[in-house]
């Protein structure tokens, strides 16, 4: 048994040093789908707490075409504040106050659609609710 631990554990490190990059990008977007679920969580809430199932106004965009997430695009970061944020989901990696690395639509039959701008490892990044 003892063996099998040891060799298992020689293998993981094995792996993580062979590809530590792509190791690397994968927890980045684990964190980006992270961050996505949440903007997306507390739209959904926002809406249902005394608007009545409308989101912020402030947000324009039909998908295809995106709005930046943040103080240069819309600012959900100050609309949201009371409702569900301590600390706004920003890209590990990119993200800013005037451009969290995230951007937003609205898609068809009354729904939204968040993206990450930066995706590791070929990996694209939304979630549409």
């Amino acid at each position: 048994m003892r063996k099998i631990i040891i060799n298992t554990a020689l293998i993981l490190v094995i792996a993580i040093i062979t590809n530590p990059q792509k190791q690397l990008g994968r927890a980045r977007n684990s964190a980006r789908e992270y961050g996505t679920r949440r903007i997306i969580s507390a739209l959904k809430v926002y809406s249902s707490e005394n608007h009545n199932g409308s989101l912020p106004p402030e947000i324009t965009a039909h998908c295809p075409e995106t709005q930046v997430i943040g103080k240069s695009g819309v600012d959900l970061e100050i609309i949201l504040r009371n409702f569900f944020f301590k600390d706004f989901p920003y890209d590990p990696q990119y993200g800013t106050r005037d451009d969290t690395g995230y951007r937003i639509c609205l898609a068809e039959n009354n729904k939204i659609k968040v993206l990450s701008n930066y995706g590791e490892n070929n990996q694209t990044i939304f979630i549409e609710e």
